[in-house]
């Protein structure tokens, strides 16, 4: 099963990013929601405090959704975060957000820490947000840059068939080293966790 979570910011093309699965779950978090639902899209849970959108885009939600849950504005978890929670209750293999990547730095990086999770990836229409454990993993970057960047130190960092060869490096948290190479390729490491984004060119 994946779960598909729809946030803000709401700028991004549903009809070119969201495919949908035969075995999914459709979760639209405040704006993100009414987002969701004016594309034509029913939603299986519609969750936040809908502090983003006027009465009759929430009233607009709430008959879309089959499952509508209003928050206080006065809570513990953003509303993204509180989606995620809700994702959880499914046991899904993967849960991807879209949007989450706001103009709010606070907000970004709240949702960046979602990515512990690595079942969850981010996404609009300029980037795609995931993380890796240790092992072998080919990327296909539809995009023109791929970055890289360690959230645990990453040990024998081997990169092959992007523009930047990399061999057993180790790459420490902090260390710009892997950004902005190019292309798609093979990652392998022994040890850490890598945070991988992808993304057009400006």
């Amino acid at each position: 099963m994946i779960v598909r979570i729809f946030t803000a910011p709401s700028d991004y093309a549903l009809d070119t990013l969201y495919t949908p699965d035969r075995d999914e779950v459709l979760i639209g978090v405040d704006k993100g929601a009414y987002h969701a639902v004016k594309s034509g899209l029913t939603l299986d849970v519609a969750i936040g405090d809908f502090d983003s959108t006027s009465p009759s885009e929430t009233e607009a939600v709430r008959v879309n959704a089959r499952r509508f849950i209003r928050h206080a504005d006065e809570k513990d978890h953003t509303d993204t975060r509180l989606a995620f929670d809700e994702a959880l209750k499914y046991d899904p293999e993967r849960i991807v957000i879209y949007g989450g990547l706001t103009r709010r730095l606070d907000h970004t990086i709240g949702n960046l820490m979602l990515l512990r999770d690595e079942r969850v990836s981010i996404r609009d229409d300029n980037t795609i947000v995931f993380a890796v454990s240790p092992g072998e993993h080919t990327l296909h970057n539809p995009y023109t840059y791929v970055s890289l960047f360690a959230l645990d130190d990453v040990k024998g960092l081997t990169l092959s068939g992007f523009k930047y060869p990399l061999e057993n490096y180790d790459l420490h948290r902090y260390d710009g080293r892997c950004i902005s190479n190019e292309g798609s390729g093979r990652v392998a490491f022994i040890a850490g966790r890598l945070l991988v984004i992808m993304s057009k060119e400006d």
